[in-house]
C-alpha cells in the first residue's frame, strides 16, 4: 500500500464515519494526504484530518478521529490506527501491505511517479533568454538545468510544459555586436581582460570567411550584416551548448515577429488603457506604481523609437494569447526592482493576478576548475595556481565556461549540481570536487547507488535467478527493508510537491535520501546464493525490492536528466 494509497482510504474512511453518524459530507476534501512517521513506534504514516474537519462539523477532534480510526482499522493491510494528541490519527501497516510497494513500482516502471496533480494545465516556461555575446555562462547554464527540469517534472504531475526562448536581435545589444564584431574583422585586437576576446575573434574571422569583403563595406552597412549574421552564429552557439546539456527549447520566440505583427503597439495600448504607461518629456514610460519615478523605465523614447521593454510586454502578451495557464520566468541575479518591473509589466498589460507570472530568481553559480582556487560571481573560474585569488567583475581570458566544466566533469554531474540547490542559494562548484567518485559526492552516491541495484540485477541473471511472477511480500519485514519500501513509496508525493511548489530540487535530495537507504540495505542482506546455496525466498523477496528501487532512482535521475547507469 502507497501512501496516496493509504491516503485516499483515509478519505474514504472518514466519508464513512460522516455518513454513519449523519455528518454534512460537502465540508470533506476532495484529497488528502498523509504524513511519515518521524518515530517508528508511532506507527508508519500519520494523518491530521480528524483535526481539520472536527471544527466545521462542531465535533470533539477525538471523537471524530476515534470514528475515521474504526472504519480505517477494517481496511486491508492496515495493522491498527491510534488516536493520539489532540486527535491525530497513527497508522501502521502489515508488513506484506508495505512489502507490496516494490510489486507496485515494477508494475508500473519508468510511470512510476507520474501523477495527474497538475493535469489541464498549461505552462510556459522561459528560461536563458539573454543576448548571446559569449560562451554560455554558468549562471544561464543553471536557468537553463533548473527550468529543463521543472519542465520534466510539471509532464510527470500531469501537465502540458513547453520551454521558450526568446531572442531579442532588435536590442541595442545587437547593433553593439555587430560593431564590435566589425572592429575585430577590421584588426582591432580586443583588451587583455576581455573575457570572450578569442571567442569574438573566432566568430568574427568565421563571418568574414563566409562573407568576402564584408568588412569593406560601409560602416553602417557592414555593422548590420555583423549583426545579423553574428547574432545567428551566437544563437546557434548558444544553443548547441544547452542542447549538449541535455536542455531542449521547444520554442525559439524572435522579437522581430512582435514587431511585424503589431503585438508591440497592442501591448503598449494596453499598458497605457490600465494606467501603466505615462508620458514624460515625450517619452512613454512604464510606472512601476511605487511612486518613485526613479522606477520608471522607457517603453518608448521621445524620437518613437521602441525599446525592449515595449518587446518583453508584448512578448507575455503572447503568452496569454496562446493560452497559457501558467507562466514561470527563469531570471539571472537580477535586481528586485528588475522582477516588479517585470510584475507589473505583465500586470499592466491586463493578464490579472492569478495568470501572473512567477518570477524565480537564480542566484549566481562560482566555480572551480580542477586545480584552481577562486572563482567570480558570474559564474566562471580562472584558471590560475592554487591559492591565488581571482577579482569579481569582467571575466580574464581563459575562464572556465559552461562547455570547459563538462568536459572536466561530464554532463550528468553538471546537471545534478546545478538541480540540487534551492535556486536562491547561490552556488559553488569544484570541478575536482565533484568528479570525485566518493560516498560524499551525492551526484556520485546516487548514480551508484543505480548502478550498484543494476549490477545485483545482472549478477542475478548471470546465475539463472529470475524475478518471477511473484514473490512474498511478507518476507520483506525487517525495519532497513520497511525503510527502503516507505521511502520508494515516497516518491509520488516528492515528484507532485517539487511540481506545485516548482522546486526541482526536492527531488535530488530525496535521491539522496533514498541512496543512503539503499547502500545500508545492500550492505546488511545478501540477495544472491553463495556456492551451492538454494535461492530462497527471502532472497527473491528482496531482488524484487532491488529491482523496484532501481526503478525508482532512475526515474528520479531522468526528472533531473541524468542518466541512471548501468554501472559507473
Amino acid at each position: 500500500m502507497t501512501p496516496v494509497e493509504l491516503a485516499t482510504a483515509v478519505l474514504e474512511a472518514a466519508g464513512d464515519a460522516f455518513a454513519e453518524r449523519g455528518l454534512d459530507s460537502s465540508v470533506l476534501p476532495a484529497a488528502t494526504t498523509v504524513e511519515r512517521s518521524r518515530n517508528p513506534d508511532h506507527g508508519d504514516y500519520s494523518s491530521p484530518i480528524a483535526l481539520r474537519l472536527a471544527e466545521r462539523v462542531d465535533l470533539d477532534p477525538r471523537d471524530l478521529a476515534g470514528a475515521i480510526a474504526a472504519k480505517l482499522g477494517s481496511v486491508s493491510g492496515v495493522k491498527c490506527v491510534d488516536v493520539v494528541g489532540r486527535g491525530f490519527l497513527n497508522v501502521r501497516l502489515e508488513p506484506a501491505a508495505i512489502g507490496a510497494i516494490a510489486g507496485i513500482v515494477i508494475a508500473r516502471e519508468r510511470h512510476y511517479g507520474h501523477g495527474s496533480s497538475l493535469r489541464g494545465e498549461k505552462i510556459n516556461l522561459e528560461f536563458v533568454s539573454a543576448d548571446p555575446a559569449g560562451p554560455v555562462r554558468l549562471g544561464h547554464a543553471r536557468c537553463a538545468v533548473v527550468g529543463d527540469c521543472l519542465a520534466r517534472i510539471l509532464r510527470a504531475a500531469g501537465a502540458e510544459a513547453t520551454c521558450e526562448h526568446f531572442t531579442s536581435e532588435s536590442d541595442p545589444a545587437a547593433t553593439e555586436l555587430g560593431a564590435m564584431l566589425r572592429a575585430v574583422a577590421l584588426g582591432r585586437q580586443t583588451s587583455d581582460d576581455d573575457c570572450d576576446g578569442e571567442y569574438i575573434a573566432r566568430i568574427a574571422g568565421n563571418l568574414v570567411r563566409a562573407n568576402p569583403g564584408a568588412s569593406d563595406l560601409p560602416r553602417e552597412q557592414a555593422i548590420r550584416l555583423f549583426r545579423e549574421e553574428g547574432y545567428r552564429a551566437m544563437l546557434a552557439e548558444t544553443a548547441g551548448s544547452i542542447e549538449r546539456l541535455r536542455v531542449h527549447i521547444d520554442v525559439w520566440y524572435s522579437e522581430r515577429t512582435l514587431h511585424d505583427s503589431g503585438a508591440v503597439d497592442r501591448a503598449l495600448a494596453g499598458l497605457r488603457a490600465s494606467g501603466h504607461l505615462v508620458d514624460v518629456d515625450g517619452a512613454a514610460l512604464l510606472r512601476t506604481g511605487d511612486g518613485d519615478d526613479r522606477g520608471d523605465r522607457v517603453l518608448v523614447r521621445p524620437n518613437g523609437e521602441k525599446t525592449s521593454l515595449a518587446a518583453a510586454a508584448a512578448y507575455h502578451l503572447s503568452k496569454r494569447e496562446r493560452g497559457f495557464s501558467s507562466v514561470l520566468c527563469m531570471l539571472g541575479a537580477n535586481t528586485p526592482a528588475d522582477v516588479r518591473r517585470r510584475r507589473t509589466l505583465v500586470a499592466g498589460i491586463g493578464n490579472g493576478s492569478d495568470a501572473a507570472p512567477t518570477m524565480l530568481t537564480v542566484a549566481s553559480v562560482t566555480t572551480f576548475a580542477a586545480g584552481t582556487a577562486a572563482g567570480t560571481a558570474t559564474g566562471t573560474a580562472e584558471r590560475t595556481p592554487a591559492g591565488v585569488p581571482v577579482g569579481v567583475g569582467r571575466r580574464p581570458q581563459g575562464t572556465l565556461t559552461l562547455d570547459e566544466l563538462v568536459r572536466e566533469a561530464g554532463v550528468d554531474t553538471v546537471r545534478y549540481f546545478l538541480a540540487r540547490s534551492p535556486v536562491g542559494a547561490p552556488l559553488t562548484l569544484d570541478a575536482e570536487v565533484v568528479t570525485r567518485q566518493v560516498p560524499e559526492n551525492p551526484a556520485f552516491a546516487v548514480r551508484f547507488a543505480a548502478a550498484r541495484c543494476a549490477a545485483v540485477s545482472r549478477n542475478a541473471r548471470a546465475v539463472g535467478v529470475r524475478l518471477g511472477e511473484r514473490y512474498d511480500t511478507g518476507l520483506l519485514s525487517d525495519e532497513m527493508e520497511l525503510e527502503l519500501l516507505r521511502t520508494l513509496g515516497d516518491f509520488p508525493g516528492t515528484v507532485a510537491t517539487a511540481a506545485k511548489c516548482r522546486e526541482p530540487y526536492r527531488i535530488a535530495r530525496y535521491l539522496e535520501a533514498l541512496a543512503e537507504v539503499c547502500h545500508n540495505f545492500h550492505d546488511a542482506h545478501s540477495m544472491l546464493p553463495k556456492g551451492d546455496e538454494p535461492v530462497t525466498a527471502s532472497m527473491r523477496s528482496r531482488l524484487w525490492l532491488n529491482a523496484a528501487t532501481r526503478i525508482v532512482l532512475a526515474n528520479g535521475l531522468g526528472l533531473l536528466g541524468v542518466t541512471a547507469s548501468e554501472q559507473i
